[in-house]
């Protein structure tokens, strides 16, 4: 006979809770906290969170859970360095053909800034903390920086091959790496995702990366959509210009002007969607040929 099997009961779901619960106003002029350790251990996306000298303070606190539409906030002002782990493909596989995985930082930065929180959501007195902050992502910080651009989006690339655009010095930039100078992000954050409200600049080692408006991220479940911007910086443009060469030139008549900004500085535009720690790019070849007065030839 069988030994029964054990049913494994549903895990009760975690209460909801509202702001009439407090059955209080509250005004707080401040509470803070210095130099706290954090860290999440994520078993769905295998990520670990490492948050360290977490420095936070909360301030002007008003919330009245009869009144959430004008009595709903706190300033919040923290500063804290973040260090993230993940596993990813190493591009090896073991002797069953099962990918090695390898493990990277992510994310390696310090940051500091603040806004404005508001913890409940009006409409229904629940908890669901949304916030607008500033932040400054500080110089040397590290962004990612473990992968090639041409790794990531070799089909794109070779999509303009055939115009004889030989761009191997952009496809073997990192992707990300340290920041060469401080990086300031204005974001809203709710219920685990990121949402760009400005367009954020930084500044890497070989070009300027771009975070266009209304790019997102979801750290907690390893998910984002990112419209990027590479902007060239001088010496990876001179290696890029150099090997494309004179042949382009005579097809695209002055291609690194029409291919550049108002500074000067050749720029292509990228997304980057699905996991944070292993994305598929695309690269936005329709823009550069659009830029070029060229046209997509017939595929045959």
């Amino acid at each position: 006979m069988k030994p029964a099997e054990k049913i494994k009961k549903p895990r009760p779901a975690r209460p909801e809770f509202k702001a009439a619960q407090l059955g209080l106003s509250i005004r707080v002029e401040r509470a803070s906290l210095e130099r706290a350790t954090i860290r999440i251990l994520n078993g769905k996306n295998t990520t670990t969170t490492d948050i360290t000298d977490l420095s936070f303070s909360i301030s002007e606190i008003d919330i009245d859970p009869a009144d959430l539409a004008a009595h709903n906030q706190f300033i919040l002002t923290l500063g804290a360095r973040i260090k993230i782990k993940d596993r990813v493909k190493s591009g090896n596989k073991d002797a069953s053909g099962k990918d090695i995985l390898k493990e990277v930082n992510t994310v390696d930065m310090a940051m500091r800034g603040g806004g404005t929180v508001r913890p409940f959501d009006p409409a229904t007195g629940l908890w669901s903390p949304a916030s607008a902050l500033d932040l400054k992502i500080e110089k040397g910080s590290v962004l990612a920086g473990y992968m090639k651009l041409g790794d990531k989006a070799d089909r794109e690339f070779k999509k303009v091959e055939k115009w004889n655009f030989d761009l191997t010095d952009l496809r073997d930039v990192d992707i990300g790496g340290p920041l060469n100078e401080d990086a300031n992000i204005r974001v809203r954050i709710e219920q685990d995702r990121i949402s760009f409200l400005h367009d954020a600049v930084i500044s890497l080692p070989d070009y300027e990366v771009t975070m266009r408006k209304d790019s997102w991220l979801n750290s907690a479940e390893d998910q984002a959509e990112l419209l990027l911007r590479f902007s060239l910086e001088p010496d990876l443009q001179k290696a890029v210009v150099t090997r494309v060469g004179g042949l382009v030139d005579v097809l695209f008549k002055d291609f690194e002007k029409k291919l550049s900004d108002d500074r000067g500085r050749m720029f292509f535009l990228f997304k980057s969607e699905g996991k944070l720690s292993d994305p598929k790019i695309k690269f936005d070849t329709d823009d550069m040929l659009a830029r070029l007065g060229a046209e997509e030839p017939d595929q045959k």
